[in-house]
């Protein structure tokens, strides 16, 4: 087999070996949280797709042994589209104690530009993932 196939085997050894440890540091804090809230439970669903993700791709890269045919959907552009917009919605809406405070108006208006620069670049990315989907079942190649 030549060495093209084992390196695409080798990523996707890697990324399903990635995807059960991210699953499981997810189900261990899901099982044993103490009063957990909303943002911290939206955060654990959204590592748990991710997660999902990592094993299905790995699964893939295993079982074709190249570069597998592509999916309906560009899962991952859409799920780093979501990544951006929930991480910048959450400092927004929830922000931490010890986060940075701007300490002058230009700094304030910086902060905002790259909060709207990350925010429409998370919303392209969700767009441009799922504007493959022609109507067919999600999870076939084509």
């Amino acid at each position: 087999m030549p060495i093209k196939y084992r390196l695409f085997q080798a990523i996707g050894a890697i990324s399903l070996i990635g995807g059960c440890v991210l699953a499981t540091i997810q189900a261990r804090f899901f099982l044993f949280a103490v009063n957990p809230d909303g943002w911290l439970r939206a955060g654990v669903l959204l590592s748990g797709v991710t997660s999902i993700y990592f094993i299905y791709v790995g699964f893939r890269l295993l079982r074709f042994g190249s570069s597998p045919p592509p999916m309906l959907l560009g899962w991952g552009r859409i799920l780093s589209g979501i990544w951006m917009v929930f991480s910048e919605i959450h400092i927004r809406l929830r922000p931490a104690a010890n986060r940075l405070k701007p300490s002058n108006e230009v700094q304030a208006a910086g902060m905002y530009i790259a909060f709207a620069i990350i925010l429409s670049i998370g919303i392209a990315l969700v767009i441009w993932g799922a504007s493959r989907y022609k109507g067919r079942w999600l999870f076939a190649t084509r």
